[in-house]
This record gives C-alpha cells, sequence and structure tokens, in this order.
C-alpha cells in the first residue's frame, strides 16, 4: 500500500489532500446544523411541557391551549406551534375532550 503510494505524483497528492479535506469539513457543517436543529426542538419541547401541563391543570382544553399557543407564537416560532398542533392531534379523543 506504501508503495502504492509512493507513485503517485505529488500535485496528485495535494489535489487528493485537499478533495478529502473539503469534503470532511462539508460533513461537519451538515452534522453541525442537524444537531443543532435537533438541540433547537428539544429545547422548545422542554420549554413547552411545563406550560401545557400547567394549562392542562387549570382545566384549559386542548382547543384553548392551541390558540394562545397559534397566538402567542405567529409570525416568531412557526415551529413550536405546529409542534403543539401535532401533539393534540396525536392525542385520543377522549383525552382532548377532557384537555
Amino acid at each position: 500500500m506504501y508503495e502504492l503510494i509512493m507513485k503517485v505524483p505529488e500535485h496528485d497528492v495535494t489535489g487528493f489532500l485537499l478533495g478529502g479535506l473539503g469534503i470532511l469539513c462539508g460533513t461537519t457543517v451538515v452534522l453541525t446544523a442537524i444537531i443543532a436543529r435537533c438541540w433547537g426542538r428539544y429545547n422548545q419541547r422542554q420549554l413547552a411541557s411545563p406550560l401545557i401541563q400547567e394549562m392542562l391543570d387549570r382545566g384549559m382544553n386542548s382547543d384553548e391551549i392551541e390558540t394562545i399557543f397559534a397566538t402567542a407564537f405567529t409570525g416568531r416560532r412557526r415551529g413550536l406551534g405546529r409542534w403543539f398542533q401535532q401533539v393534540v392531534r396525536s392525542l385520543p379523543r377522549r383525552e382532548r375532550a377532557t384537555a
């Protein structure tokens, strides 16, 4: 293997190294973006969960809570409103009525 590498001209090795470095940097950027997005969603859920639970404890139904979230996060943080709508839709009908 070492002999094969030594037979490659020097300018080709530089190209291979630069290409590999470019691929490595691109992969790092993509992975960082994915991790940052997941971390942001996790933090949104951590902030919303106690708030939703408190609203449910006060006797609010899911439609009222959904209206509050839709109003509070319109334009600024649409992701949290969409997430909450998915949570409400995932509840069984019986829990939706009492939530």
